[in-house]
């Protein structure tokens, strides 16, 4: 069984992105103690999936405990990890936005901050790259940072809907991974 991360020196060329690493660790020490017993963390999913909640002393389903999790292999819309603490492999809906089944072969209309109305239309190549078409232009995507099996991180959540059938813990996007132009 491996262990957990430790908290690496905040110094260096990586100052930036050892501090973010310490807070997310201190964040999963601080939530821990929440995570047995009848004080539980109940995770409160948007429909659209963009807002979480994280709020303590309350239980719903199968809502209440927050893992920090290693990811093994990327799917279209979950991916397969390794619970850090109880060395259980799990699945793991991907976060909303990451997903290719809502939006592959779809078109969804759009409105710019000037109010300018337009449709996009996705296409998934892999689970990390995908092609947006607005007009007649195509822009190809990748989720950045790419997750590389094996080596990265997610925080996942117990969650009582997912909208992936089967699956009870969310990726909780921590890491703030995002689509970018290639």
């Amino acid at each position: 069984m491996q262990s957990c991360p430790r908290k690496q020196r905040e110094t260096g060329v990586f100052k930036e992105v050892w501090k973010a690493h310490n807070l997310l660790l201190d964040f999963c020490r601080e939530i821990a103690p929440q995570q047995s017993g009848s004080q539980g963390v109940l995770v409160d999913r948007k429909s659209n999936g963009t807002a979480y909640k994280i709020i303590p002393g309350k239980q719903r389903g199968t809502a209440g405990k927050v893992s920090m999790m290693m990811v093994l292999a990327v799917g279209n819309d979950t991916l397969s990890c390794r619970d850090l603490e109880t060395d259980e492999q799990l699945t793991v809906a991907r976060a909303w936005t990451h997903r290719s089944t809502p939006f592959h072969g779809n078109t969804i209309e759009f409105i710019d901050e000037n109010g300018a109305a337009y449709s996009a239309t996705f296409n998934y190549l892999s689970p990390i790259l995908r092609e947006v078409t607005i007009g007649n232009v195509v822009e190809r995507q990748w989720l950045n940072p790419v997750m590389k099996p094996g080596f990265d991180h997610i925080v996942a959540a117990q969650c009582a809907e997912t909208e992936v059938a089967g699956v009870d813990w969310i990726d909780l996007n921590n890491d703030g991974r995002a689509w970018a132009k290639v």
